[in-house]
């Protein structure tokens, strides 16, 4: 009777370390598969960052200032005149693209001391959505896609 247990005893424990090595192996296996997606995953998400943050743009508005009597009265106010500073963040196909807003410029405006407010008031009305032929880019499409055409030629060399 003892010698089955020891038999039995024996199997178990072979059996046991047959299953530790086993599962090390399809683990090194495994963990070499998720590097490897992980290495592409991000190389993906380098390669779509430097497509759309090289495009930088400007578009120009007028924020009118008036004060209460100006709007009792009927009177348009004080036109301060912006260029608003973006930088591409993505691009759709619907003729949109999200933009952020980088630097606020002030090129007309009666009073100086309303400047930082006029600045403030921008930052918060700003929409991160805009139609794309609003934008003033500062680089040509053709330069974008040979770009684009370089760095997916480069992709496809180390993939």
């Amino acid at each position: 009777m003892q010698i089955l247990i020891l038999i039995a005893s024996g199997v178990c424990l072979s059996i046991s370390i047959l299953f530790i090595v086993l599962y090390i192996k399809m683990k090194k296996k495994y963990s070499e598969t998720d590097s490897k997606y992980s290495n592409l995953l991000e190389l993906f998400n380098n390669f779509k960052k430097e497509i759309t943050s090289d495009r930088k743009g400007y578009f120009s508005v007028t924020l009118n200032l008036m004060t209460p009597e100006d709007h009792l009265n009927g009177l348009p106010g004080e036109p301060y005149k912006c260029i608003v500073y973006v930088k591409e963040l993505d691009r759709y196909t619907n003729g949109m693209c999200k933009i952020e807003l980088t630097e606020v410029e002030l090129i007309s405006g009666f009073d100086q001391t309303q400047f930082e407010h006029v600045k403030r008031t921008l930052r918060t009305q700003f929409s991160s959505l805009k139609k794309i032929t609003d934008i003033e880019w500062l680089e040509s499409e053709d330069s974008i896609k040979e770009l684009r055409k370089q760095k997916l030629k480069k992709i496809s060399e180390i993939g």
